[in-house]
């Protein structure tokens, strides 16, 4: 329950800014949204990562702030720097900061070592990787392919990653 007055608070500015939006998207047409909507996702992070530096900041609220400005970031690639690139060629990119910005913070985040999201954040960057050379077409070979001949190879490097983290803590808990 002490959490209500900060959820309010966010679900509240999340509406008021949404309908702000579609208020202007009235008055000013489409053209509006292409500023507006990273305007907001960022906007929207940053409050999200405020909330993240704060005393009761949770770790969700850190990702999600992320989350959020990362998609902003990849909307003005998308239409603003990288405006005849496809979409699907870039968003491996995407993926892949999210997934080391947050296992950059399960590891020197405010609470210490956090297990529990350092694995996800590692399974996102291996998949990105692994998915980037099909998005910008650098491998001819069929995705399902690859999968078939290399996806045992990946779980082992995977496997190999999660022992050197175990014995890499064990070795520092011993010290």
């Amino acid at each position: 329950m002490k959490d209500t007055p900060i959820k309010l608070l966010f679900s509240g500015i999340i509406l008021f800014i949404a309908g702000l939006a579609f208020i202007l998207h009235k008055i000013y047409g489409a053209a509006f949204l292409n500023i507006a909507l990273p305007l907001i996702c960022f906007l929207s992070g940053v409050f999200m990562l405020i909330l993240s530096i704060s005393s009761r900041g949770k770790t969700w609220n850190f990702i999600t702030g992320v989350f959020l400005c990362l998609t902003c970031a990849l909307l003005i690639c998308y239409e603003i720097i990288f405006p005849g690139v496809e979409f699907r060629a870039i968003w491996p990119v995407f993926m892949f900061l999210f997934g080391l910005i947050v296992f950059i913070y399960s590891i020197r985040g405010k609470q210490g070592r956090n297990v529990k999201i350092m694995v996800p954040s590692m399974a996102i960057c291996i998949l990105a990787l692994i998915f980037l050379p099909f998005s910008l077409k650098l491998i001819t070979m069929s995705l399902f392919r690859f999968m078939e001949y290399w996806w045992p190879v990946i779980f082992c490097i995977l496997g190999l990653i999660l022992l050197s983290v175990y014995f890499w803590k064990s070795m520092k808990r011993k010290k």
